[in-house]
Parts: structure tokens; sequence; C-alpha cells
């Protein structure tokens, strides 16, 4: 961390991903490709102006419940 930037750096290694992985029998590829999908959700949402706490909330919701459709529709906004 960067305090003074107000960023993150990536080492190549997080404990805590390690742990989660473990802790659950995740794979390396499943964990990474979630990461991807919630970085994506994170972007659009920021693109979109979804900041409200309800609209958030939706999402997130909508996310936990279907998240391979949330992304691929997602997706298709993004193409569009």
């Amino acid at each position: 961390m960067d305090p003074a930037k107000d960023t993150f750096e990536y080492s190549g290694r997080s404990v805590l991903v390690d742990r989660v992985m473990k802790e659950f029998g995740l794979t390396k590829d499943y964990v990474s490709q979630e990461l991807q999908r919630r970085k994506a959700l994170l972007e659009w949402m920021y693109n979109n102006k979804i900041n409200r706490f309800g609209e958030v909330g939706r999402v997130i919701r909508d996310y936990y419940a279907d998240p391979e459709g949330v992304a691929e529709k997602i997706r298709l906004r993004m193409t569009v």
C-alpha cells in the first residue's frame, strides 16, 4: 500500500486469497475469474453512476443470486 498515492500494489501473492482458496477448496483459476468478474461489475457500476445505497444493494443481490447471468448482462451492455 502506498498511502501517499492512496493505492495498493499487488506483490504477486495474497495471503488472504491463499487462505480462502485453501479453506473453501477453490482453484487459482476460479478465484482469478471471480475477481475479474467482480472488478468488471464494480467498473460497470462506476461507469453507470450506480452509487446510491439501494441501487448498489440491488446489483450486489442480483450478482450473488446469479453471478454468471449478471456478468453476461454487463458484458452485453458494455458492447452496445
